[in-house]
Parts: C-alpha cells; sequence; structure tokens
C-alpha cells in the first residue's frame, strides 16, 4: 500500500503589528514617538537613572531609526558620565542601512553617571536640529533649570522644539514647559510597557 503523505501544517499566524510599538512602527521614531520633519537630534540619557530600562531603549532606537523617512534626517546624541558620545554618522536619513551602523555603536555603550545634562542639550543643539527629543528618567529639579534650558533652545535666535520620552516618573514642571510655549510633545513611558513592546516584537 501507498505509503500516507504527512498532513501539512497550517502556515504560521502572521504576526499582530500594533501600530503604538517603536519595534514595529513603519515611521522613524524615538522609543514610540514619530519624528517631525526636518532635522531631529535624538538624546539618550545614559546615566544610571536609566540603568532599568536602557538596553530595552537602545533596542527600539534601532529600527526607529532605521525606518524609511520622507523629509527627515536625524542625530542621535548620548550623555554618559559626564561625557557626550556621538553617532558617527550623524546627521543621517533613517533607512535600513543605519541597521549594522546603529548596532555597533550602540550596543557597547551602558548606563553609567549623573552628570553632562548641560553638555548634552548643547551637544544636541549643535547638530542644527529643528527638534530635539531628549529620552530621560530625570524628574525632579527641573523647575530650577527651566530657565536655562529655555535659553539653549534658542540658539542663534532661532528656536528648536523639544519633545520629551519621559520614562518612568513625570515631571509636571518639565511636561508644562514642553506642551506650553516650547509647543513640543510630552511622552510618559513605563518600562514595563518598553519592555513588553520588545517582547511581542520577537527582539
Amino acid at each position: 500500500p501507498a505509503t500516507p503523505r504527512a498532513a501539512t501544517p497550517p502556515p504560521a499566524p502572521a504576526p499582530t503589528v500594533d501600530p503604538s510599538n517603536p519595534f514595529q512602527m513603519l515611521r522613524p521614531n524615538a522609543l514610540g514617538l514619530p519624528l517631525s520633519s526636518g532635522h531631529t537630534a535624538v538624546l539618550l540619557d545614559a546615566v544610571d537613572r536609566s540603568s532599568a530600562w536602557f538596553d530595552d531603549a537602545k533596542a527600539a532606537l534601532v529600527p526607529g531609526l532605521s525606518r524609511s523617512a520622507n523629509n527627515q534626517t536625524a542625530s542621535l546624541v548620548l550623555i554618559r558620565d559626564g561625557q557626550v558620545v556621538a553617532y558617527n554618522r550623524n546627521p543621517f536619513t533613517p533607512a535600513a542601512n543605519q541597521i549594522s551602523p546603529l548596532n555597533r555603536f550602540l550596543n557597547p555603550i551602558t548606563a553609567q553617571g549623573s552628570r553632562g545634562l548641560g553638555n548634552g542639550l548643547d551637544a544636541a543643539v549643535a547638530t542644527g536640529a529643528d527638534h530635539i527629543v531628549f529620552i530621560t528618567s530625570r524628574s525632579t529639579n527641573w523647575a530650577g533649570y527651566l530657565t536655562t534650558l529655555e535659553r539653549k533652545l534658542r540658539p542663534d535666535g532661532r528656536r528648536i522644539t523639544l519633545h520629551i520620552v519621559q520614562v518612568g516618573d513625570a515631571s509636571d514642571d518639565l511636561r508644562a514647559f514642553t506642551t506650553g510655549a516650547n509647543g513640543g510633545r510630552y511622552v510618559q513611558l513605563d518600562p514595563a510597557q518598553l519592555a513588553s513592546w520588545r517582547s511581542a516584537a520577537g527582539q
């Protein structure tokens, strides 16, 4: 008798795409915050307070900054232990050819220290960006820094718009500044949500 043919296994279900998941979004983004038109500097706070979510953030930035862009360029700057660390391809156009270079740049970096906020902001401004997305867990002592922050965002008479991705506790002072006269976006993100997005995307 003929050998019975093995049943063909059903095709694997297509993965569910969450449009809010930065690992799966089709548009260039910084931890789920879509990049604006023009030039955006992404400033990542690689300090001790970021340790709990830092690896997930690095993993999310690679796909986020390698989606094909339309009239968008980006720069990537990190604050670490009082120093500024800049991506050697700044400024760049988000595209798939950035995946390997971004991984090589981000993977060795660990979160360390606490200083460097002013220098990091200055470095992000110096890229010539129209927008800065600051990814941080700094949630205290903002009230006394807002005047300095406002001055830093107005170099040479031009205005840079600041956007915040606040990972963990919110800052009412920073939120009010960011969404007020500054005209930016403020997103509060739970570290557990970032980890969940990464798991859902199989990263």
